[in-house]
């Protein structure tokens, strides 16, 4: 099994070329028309467009040395390889659910996110939720955390398929766990399709943590444009600010890498006032209670969509739309959508929008 699975690390071409992990990779390359001569260098790259497919796997671990015989390379013909299946993919993170997002999210103590458990942002897909995997108790708040932290999380959704009493082997349904029903902003539920625009907009770069105590946790997305490990003054592009208490929580003078005089916005709504980044890089932060799931996402303000019309337009030869529906599954509506399509070798991209009165 693991031979035609993952492949060996001194296999022949006939071999390799047997593996299901390669033949991932063959088929994504070849359905996109590239060349990619390494099929697996875009693997443990986060935040590109990758020519390469991203595959994790599941092992249901407590510390990442249980996956030391798949991972740990080995020396074959003088060259360094993974371990003795030649396993290429990336990792849930098991050990980080279990000693840092329960800890944080169903133990009530946000400063374990301080904490460091589990594979690196470049190895690891960080989670709070999945097939067999119950969610923390503040599961809102959790993903607040893993969509704007460094490296790539995944949402786990069921499709608005399952209802409560049908989930876990209940009525004899399913053994699955019932999925985040809200993921695609169904029943009204808007939170992780901003959070997703948040971390598409601002989530990218390096992290520091900013703030750490059980109720109350903050870190910052900065870009690290002088390659020296520091956030500083100009490098910042997000704010993250959890609150798990239930009440609104205030906390003055939270250093930033943001520039004095720079304006943030809450891109979650959450908190209507902007905050102004003080002379030495602080900023004074209130983030409601929430219900225990209290949380801000502040940044500098963007550009504006039109006022009115589209945002962008598409002009030239062989551009027309099309119908699309997203299926609502058993339990939401579907939401029909009309896409561009485009089957010309080339055309104008028009993009409107409007300066933020910040400046």
């Amino acid at each position: 099994m693991g031979k035609e699975y993952f492949g060996l690390p001194n296999q022949n071409l006939a071999e390799r070329d047997q593996s299901l992990i390669y033949n991932i990779q063959k088929n994504f390359n070849e359905r996109r028309g590239l060349s990619d001569t390494d099929p697996f260098d875009d693997m443990y790259s986060n935040y590109i467009r990758r020519d390469d497919a991203l595959v994790y796997s599941e092992f249901f671990i407590g510390s990442i040395g249980e996956t030391a015989y798949w991972r740990d390379p080995v020396t074959v013909n003088g060259q360094e390889v993974p371990g003795p299946w030649g396993i290429r993919t990336r990792y849930l993170d098991f050990p980080r659910k279990s000693q840092m997002i329960m800890a944080a999210f169903n133990g009530g103590n946000l400063a374990a996110l301080d904490s460091f458990a589990g594979f690196s942002p470049e190895e690891g897909v960080i989670f709070a939720h999945s097939h067999d995997e119950d969610p923390p108790g503040k599961l809102e708040l959790a993903y607040a955390y893993i969509l704007t932290r460094v490296g790539t999380p995944v949402v786990y959704f069921t499709g608005n398929n399952l209802a409560d009493n049908e989930d876990k082997e209940e009525n004899g349904i399913t053994w699955m766990r019932k999925g985040y029903d809200g993921a695609l902003g169904d029943k009204g539920v808007g939170t992780i399709p901003n959070l997703i625009y948040i971390h598409n907009q601002f989530a990218r770069g390096r992290e520091w943590t900013r703030w750490a105590e059980g109720d109350f946790f903050a870190f910052e997305r900065y870009e690290d444009l002088n390659n020296n490990g520091q956030a500083n003054s100009g490098e910042g592009l997000l704010l993250t600010v959890l609150n798990d208490s239930g009440f609104d929580q205030t906390r003055n003078g939270i250093q930033t890498s943001f520039a004095p005089g720079t304006i943030l916005k809450d891109y979650t709504g959450r908190n209507p006032n902007t905050v102004t980044v003080g002379s030495g890089g602080t900023v004074n932060i209130t983030v409601g209670g929430w219900w225990g799931q209290g949380f801000g996402c502040w940044a500098p303000f963007n550009a504006e969509g039109p006022a009115s019309g589209p945002a962008i337009t598409f002009t030239g030869s062989g551009v027309s739309t099309m119908p699309w529906v997203v299926p609502g599954g058993r339990d939401a509506a579907a939401k029909p959508r009309t896409v561009t399509r485009l089957t010309g070798n080339s055309v104008t991209i028009n993009v409107f929008y409007r300066e933020p009165a910040q400046g």
